[in-house]
């Protein structure tokens, strides 16, 4: 793949999408006009990037800018583990907060009383939800797929961090 300008201006539709939205979860029929009336399918090139990841052929230099914006690179709602994520919207609404947090600071450091505002503007007690992650994760009580994700926001930072606080 070739970083180019049409690359450029793409990712730049993708991360003015992240600003409004906090996320990258964009469905792959998801199109806009700009205002010059041309249709962009932002959908489509996302989930392109998302297979030039998986065979190599992004640059490091667009892997870390996609990656800037929230990219995550394995799809969560994919293959026969669709079952299992289905049942975890909840914990999947949570992990999206807690994912802003780690993108906007650099850290999942978060104190028992943090919370956020969903997209509904319900309050979520993301530093509680992230404790007993970590509880969980100690225990061996999550997915797999809940430890990738997991390990995305560096929860090994917040473990040492938490289990010098259980001592």
């Amino acid at each position: 793949m070739i970083y180019n300008d049409k690359w450029l201006e793409m990712f730049l539709y993708a991360k003015k999408y992240y600003e409004v939205y906090g996320n990258l979860e964009i469905p792959q029929g998801y199109t806009f006009r700009t205002r010059n009336g041309e249709n962009i399918a932002l959908g489509a090139w996302l989930k392109r990037q998302k297979y030039y990841y998986k065979v190599n052929k992004l640059t490091i230099e667009q892997t870390k800018k996609l990656e800037s914006i929230g990219i995550i690179w394995k799809s969560i709602m994919s293959g026969t583990k669709k079952n299992t994520l289905k049942k975890s919207g909840e914990w999947l609404k949570y992990y999206k907060e807690v994912l802003n947090y780690f993108n906007t600071h650099g850290n999942s450091i978060l104190r028992e009383e943090d919370v956020a505002l969903d997209e509904n503007g319900d309050t979520l007690e993301i530093g509680l939800w992230l404790k007993v992650q970590a509880f969980r994760y100690l225990k061996g009580d999550l997915t797999e797929e809940q430890i990738e994700l997991l390990n995305l926001i560096d929860i090994n930072r917040y473990l040492n961090v938490f289990e010098k606080v259980l001592k």
